[in-house]
């Protein structure tokens, strides 16, 4: 689904961003080699960066086996 129609940027481009360490929206766009236009996509992008980053808080530790 588009996200960002001025860039034409999809989600799993910007999930692929943020996959990458984009860690704000203004990172997002510099990794997929653009910058916000209208900004009506900012809040949105702001959200799947936020969404990520709660998935990576709440994931298992793996401990090294000793």
């Amino acid at each position: 689904m588009y996200i960002c129609i001025c860039n034409a940027l999809n989600d799993t481009q910007i999930r692929c961003a943020v996959d990458s360490g984009a860690k704000t929206a203004g990172q997002v766009y510099a990794g997929l080699g653009c910058a916000p236009r209208c900004g009506k996509c900012v809040t949105s992008i702001r959200r799947m960066v936020n969404e990520s980053t709660r998935e990576q808080d709440d994931a298992p530790v793996r401990l090294a086996a000793e």
